[in-house]
């Protein structure tokens, strides 16, 4: 019974995942495609910069790193969110690809810094990490 209860919210936890790699306000889509990396950068660190412990996103990354059902669902959750959002956006004949590395980069950033905690990453400031993701970013979608 208690293992179905921690499948049930984990499940639950996937459902009710904001957009992560998705969009996070109305404008994150909008806008030049040149300008899209820094606007993904931009959302995804005012939304990680505010969020607490009890995160679903954060939850899902620390419960994917001991839980390969956990990972399997976050990696499902994340590319379906993904392609809905960014697949009209990126194009080209490996956009498919370059979305889900969009996404596995923004899980290891999200592990790095607001999981583990230490490092040069996690002493980033935010505009720095901006800056940095938005660049990274760029090279990933090709805009």
């Amino acid at each position: 019974m208690y293992a179905c209860g921690v499948d049930q919210a984990k499940d639950q936890l996937v459902a009710d995942m904001p957009g992560a790699v998705g969009p996070e306000s109305p404008g994150c889509l909008t806008g030049t495609p040149e300008a899209l990396p820094e606007r993904i950068a931009r959302a995804y660190v005012d939304r990680m910069e505010r969020a607490d412990g009890d995160d679903p996103f954060i939850a899902l990354i620390r419960s994917a790193a001991s839980d390969e059902r956990a990972a399997t669902a976050l990696y499902r959750a994340m590319r379906e969110r993904s392609l809905a959002a960014y697949g009209p956006l990126v194009t080209g004949p490996d956009a498919d690809e370059r979305v889900d590395l969009l996404g596995a980069h923004l899980i290891g950033v999200t592990f790095s810094r607001y999981v583990i905690g230490t490092g040069p990453l996690s002493k980033m400031t935010p505009e720095s990490l901006v800056r940095h993701l938005a660049r990274t970013l760029s090279s990933i979608l090709e805009v």
